[in-house]
């Protein structure tokens, strides 16, 4: 008995471990299966349609190739982020993309060579500027220097004596920020109130506006003393006159003005233009190549990895271009998965292609997939910051299929009659597209409509329009005639891409995918005279006929019913009536 037990056990072990093996190589490949492969895909994009990335900023800090930091104003719009009308870097042109099952590989195709930004920065990080305060102060011209000394905290100034609007007046220049800052002083004392003129210009660039300064100081008016005019300057066309309560001063036209007001009393600023805002070229630039993968999930946000190639990753200066890979949250935050210096971003033989590839067994190897790329142009121009997105539409992995059918598949049609047929377009896609439905209609006596015109069409569903032919009631036919109609439809795909913080961008041009269906319409010719006999009898009598019939068989059924109620109601009446006649009977006489 226990030696039976035993047998039967260890048959069971050598079935369970036989099966385990026959289905193990089964469960390797459902657990590690290739996302699906196919062929190149190429889809174009629209030309120069960068669009400004602004967001909510209004400010942004660059940091510059040599690692300083500069904080400047977003453009205002998109005209502000060309050179003489023109954008600054070549744009995508077209995508295309392909897979083998393990791999996605990408290119973004430009439109023009792509050439590496200059790392030679020319952004003006400081604005020069005469600076004009005033304050109400019973104090003398030395006692007021000695304060003003106390202040600039270099006690070891050479003051000069000066003449400022023909009052007697103190000037010093001296450095201050490790020497990087030159500052000219002068200050007065007229009727109890304190003019105190400030200049402050990076030291190199100290010397080239001190002659602009000169002038403008030369100008400065303190109002009762206007009557010494060998002090007043007339503003050339390249000046103009600022002027209020307590003096005047004539300054260059570029130049901006700024007043404050406080407590201890009021100030009015002259400040120069950024040097860099003159020009017509980027006086910063960088450029960002990205393609960006979104699985087909639940809870869809956004993209779920991003492979990006920057000269400044993490914001700073490299000298060489990196490729990383970032996961992405829910939030937009970044997780970097992968990250390779030193990377060749594309062969110098071929500068405007831009290769990329997304090993999708590390996201599991998804079934579906969408996938966008773009390119952020990042640059300085005007003193104003740009960021200018270039994005394609979601491309969709596996490539999308659409069936089109009709039903009825094929009709009849005579002169005067009008049919309808159902369209329905079946998305084999995880996107959802509209359609825009039309008929090649080669017939001047056929008449086609699709109410209506354009059907959206759900991801992974259908959607449906119904198409009315109708044929001219004097169109002569002889025989019945097949006439082929292609039905076509032009399916587009949505233009907004949404990242996951939110912001949106839009693509001008919508890719666009044609499908179409043939459906076969024979022409009749009109009816003969037995024809038309048969057609009424087939629409008017034959109904009628049935209905008749229908109610004669209803009344085979409710007739005998009704005759055996009645009969039961007759032999009722019969039998009270008997017995009430013998009642009658029965009753004795008077």
């Amino acid at each position: 008995m226990v030696i039976a037990v035993a047998v039967r056990y260890f048959v069971s072990v050598m079935l369970i471990i036989m099966l385990l093996q026959l289905y193990q190589p089964l469960l390797y490949k459902q657990a590690y299966a290739d996302s699906p492969s196919f062929v190149r895909q190429e889809i174009k994009d629209s030309i120069a349609d960068w669009q400004l990335w602004k967001g909510s900023l209004h400010s942004f800090n660059v940091t510059t190739h040599d690692g300083k930091s500069v904080s400047l104003d977003m453009a205002n719009n998109l005209s502000e982020c060309k050179s003489k009308g023109q954008f600054i870097s070549p744009d995508i042109e077209s995508i295309s993309y392909k897979s083998d099952g393990k791999t996605l590989d990408g290119t973004i195709w430009l439109t023009a060579p792509f050439i590496e930004p200059p790392v030679n920065d020319t952004v003006d990080n400081y604005q020069e500027a005469l600076q004009i305060d005033m304050r109400d102060d019973n104090i003398s011209l030395e006692n007021y220097t000695i304060i003003k000394t106390g202040e600039i905290g270099i006690f070891d100034l050479h003051i000069d004596n000066f003449m400022l609007s023909g009052s007697p007046a103190h000037k010093v220049v001296y450095n201050e920020s490790d020497n990087r800052i030159e500052k000219l002083s002068i200050w007065t004392i007229h009727n109890n109130k304190v003019y105190d003129i400030t200049f402050s210009a990076l030291y190199s660039k100290y010397s080239k506006y001190y002659p602009i300064i000169q002038n403008m100081i030369n100008s400065f008016i303190i109002n009762d003393l206007r009557s010494n005019s060998s002090l007043i300057n007339q503003s050339s066309q390249s000046m103009r006159t600022y002027q209020d309560s307590d003096f005047k001063i004539n300054y260059p036209s570029n130049w901006r003005i700024l007043q404050s007001h406080s407590n201890e009393g009021r100030s009015v600023t002259l400040k120069s233009p950024f040097e860099d805002s003159q020009t017509n070229e980027p006086s910063w630039h960088e450029t960002t190549f990205t393609m960006a993968v979104d699985l087909n999930s639940i809870y869809d946000a956004g993209t779920d990895y991003r492979i990006i190639y920057s000269r400044m990753p993490y914001g700073q200066w490299t000298g060489n271009w990196t490729r990383q890979m970032e996961e992405v949250s829910a939030y937009d935050k970044p997780g970097f998965v992968e990250e390779s210096s030193n990377t060749s971003l594309f062969d110098k033989r071929m500068p405007y292609r831009i290769p990329f590839s997304f090993n999708l067994e590390s996201a599991n190897s998804p079934e579906q997939y969408k996938v966008v790329f773009y390119v952020a142009d990042h640059f300085v121009l005007g003193h104003h910051f740009c960021r200018l997105v270039d994005t394609t539409n979601w491309v969709i992995a596996p490539p999308p299929n659409f069936v089109m059918s009709t039903s009825p598949n094929s009709v009849e049609l005579r002169p005067g009659e009008e049919k309808s047929i159902l369209v329905e377009i079946n998305g084999i896609t995880n996107l959802q597209s509209e359609a825009s439905l039309s008929v090649d209609n080669a017939r001047k006596d056929l008449s086609t409509t699709f109410i209506p015109n354009r059907t959206s069409i759900p991801s992974s569903s259908s959607g449906t329009s119904t198409l009315r032919i109708k044929l001219f009631d004097n169109t002569p036919v002889s025989t019945p005639t097949a006439v082929i109609l292609p039905i076509k439809a032009n399916i587009s795909f949505p233009t907004a891409i949404t990242n996951r913080g939110g912001d949106t961008f839009t693509n001008n041009r919508s890719i666009i995918l044609p499908e179409s269906s043939n459906f076969t319409l024979t022409i009749m010719p009109h009816y003969n005279w037995n024809e038309q006999l048969n057609s009424f009898v087939n629409s008017t009598i034959t109904p009628v006929s049935g209905l008749w019939t229908f109610v004669a068989g209803v009344g085979a059924v409710v007739v005998p019913v009704i005759i055996q109620l009645y009969r039961k109601k007759q032999k009722h009446d019969e039998a009270k009536i008997t017995s009430s006649q013998k009642e009658k009977n029965d009753k004795p006489k008077s």
